[in-house]
Formats: C-alpha cells, structure tokens, sequence
C-alpha cells in the first residue's frame, strides 16, 4: 500500500548514494521516479529526521564563506555540487568521494559525519 505525505505526494522509502545526486539535487530512481533532495526528509547520523530548507552550492557564495573542501574526507567540492541547509541548522554534503556528510559551521567546520 502507497503513502501519501500532507501534500499528497507519494512517500519513497530510498537511500541514495551521494553519487546518485545530481549537480541540481535530483536522484533518478530505476523505476523513472526521481527525487528532489529539497522536498526530501533526511536522517541525521543521530537519526533523528530533518527537513531541508534549502539547497545551494559554494558558486553561491563569497570566496570568504566558501567550503571548498569536504569536512570528512577533505576531498574537493565541485562549485556546482549541492550543499543543504537543513532545519535544525546542519549542513549536508553528498560528497562525492566519500558519503553524506553532516556538518555545522562555527568559527570552524566540524563534521558529524
């Protein structure tokens, strides 16, 4: 039997790999579903799950504010590659050399991953 959220769209149970977002935080499911990451309830390493309130990514922002690097595996993040704000105040990286990575910014970043 289908679930349908408060908007009466259909719930899907899925975990994507970082890999399978794409540079417009989309996943294309096999089945020709595909997902927008923004309309998506993630859970954190917690598991506790969070609501995204936005998706942006570091061409977006000033050369002093930028995250050029993942806060896990210190890998290069693409300009184009989606980061989101999430509502408990967390930042959620796929990144594409090692997994979902959640952090939050201080005076440094730091990773929960």
């Amino acid at each position: 039997m289908k679930e349908f959220d408060e908007r009466g769209r259909e719930i899907v149970d899925v975990a994507p790999r970082p890999c399978d977002v794409n540079d417009e935080g989309i996943v294309y499911l096999p089945d020709g579903i595909f997902i927008e990451i923004v309309d998506a309830v993630l859970t954190s390493p917690l598991g506790k799950r969070v609501n995204v309130l936005m998706m942006f990514n570091s061409s977006m922002v000033s050369n002093e504010e930028r995250i050029n690097n993942c806060p896990s595996c210190n890998s290069h993040i693409p300009l184009h590659r989606p980061i989101y704000l999430m509502e408990d105040g967390d930042y959620v990286l796929p990144c594409l050399e090692c997994e979902w990575v959640w952090f939050w910014v201080n005076s440094d970043i730091e990773s929960m991953r």
